[in-house]
């Protein structure tokens, strides 16, 4: 069993990892991924020219993984949830130089909203996007001994950018995934259905569980959950992914970054980032294969900010 501390380090690592996965396979439908590929994506590679990340390299990660550091940072700084603090991080990240990490649409608008100094809780955008989902992670990990406050935090963080119930909702269903995981706790669909609000991401957790009860692969649990960057069906996804494949973490993220369909268009660095986080964080550290997890941009980051929100975390909860 992996200690505390292996847990937070694999959480954040894991994430990394299958962003990083699943990176290549963005925006692909299962035609295209074979095209330029020549299959099934098994380990980090560039990008096809053709790809919304296509100046990027093998192993690095998206803006998926640069979100989490940003999160975890200000939790480590703040001692918690400080939402003026946050901003200021979010803010610092939009200016930085765009390198062609895919940043999405309502995210960069949101953080543009809080720049021109609209108040947190109203800079968000009305959509259904998956980027307080990431974002969740960390919040998992600092509040994991109250999921209540962790759900509670990850609803307010998603203001920022997401203002949207079901991107609130996907927030809160990973905030409950990971707080639970680290307490080696596999939730519950009736345990995450307790933690949302709309009665859409319920009936998408009913569809996880009818999935995982017929023993459907990932194609056919692709046509029923879908495998979108929209919260709920990113969400649903990595989860069925990580409950099928709980103990393997490269079965796990390697599903979750090919996730692609025949006619559908996957997130998949969003979907394997959070398998990778989940398993991560159930597996632990060691459970990682070294070919990824030395080579993965921004490992030693991920190690240093691990420790620190472990700490952190320690002491805050203490």
């Amino acid at each position: 069993m992996p200690s505390l501390l292996e847990t937070f380090i694999g959480c954040l690592l894991g994430a990394a990892i299958g962003d990083a996965l699943g990176m290549p396979n963005e925006d692909l439908t299962l035609q295209e991924r074979n095209l330029y590929y020549g299959g099934e994506i098994r380990d980090f590679r560039d990008p096809h020219d053709n790809t919304p990340c296509r100046s990027l390299r093998a192993g690095q990660h998206t803006d998926d993984t640069q979100l989490i550091l940003v999160v975890a940072e200000s939790l480590v700084k703040s001692n918690g949830f400080n939402p003026e603090h946050l901003s200021r991080k979010l803010i610092d990240w939009l200016d930085m130089k765009d390198d062609g990490r895919y940043r999405g649409e309502a995210t960069k608008q949101g953080i543009k909203n809080l720049k021109k100094g609209v108040p947190w809780r109203d800079a968000g955008v009305d959509k259904a996007g998956c980027g307080s989902a990431t974002r969740a992670i960390p919040f998992g990990l600092y509040y994991h001994s109250s999921i209540n406050e962790a759900v509670n935090y990850a609803r307010l963080a998603s203001c920022m950018t997401h203002n949207n119930d079901l991107a609130k909702d996907g927030a809160a269903c990973i905030a409950t995934i990971i707080a639970s995981l680290i307490n080696r706790e596999v939730p519950t669909i009736v345990d995450l259905k307790n933690k949302v609000e709309t009665l859409e991401f319920k009936n998408k957790l009913d569809d996880v569980e009818r999935c995982l009860g017929k023993s459907y692969g990932v194609p056919r649990a692709i046509e029923i959950l879908g495998n979108s960057s929209i919260a709920h069906e990113t969400v649903a996804l990595a989860l069925f992914i990580f409950l099928c494949e709980t103990s393997h973490f490269e079965a796990a993220v390697l599903a979750g970054a090919n996730a692609v369909g025949k006619s559908k268009k996957g997130d998949t660095d969003s979907i394997a980032c959070l398998v990778g986080a989940m398993s991560g964080t159930y597996n632990g550290i060691g459970a990682l294969p070294t070919k990824w997890a030395e080579r993965v941009e921004s490992n030693e980051r991920l190690r240093e900010v691990g420790l620190q929100l472990f700490e952190a975390a320690s002491h805050g909860n203490t």
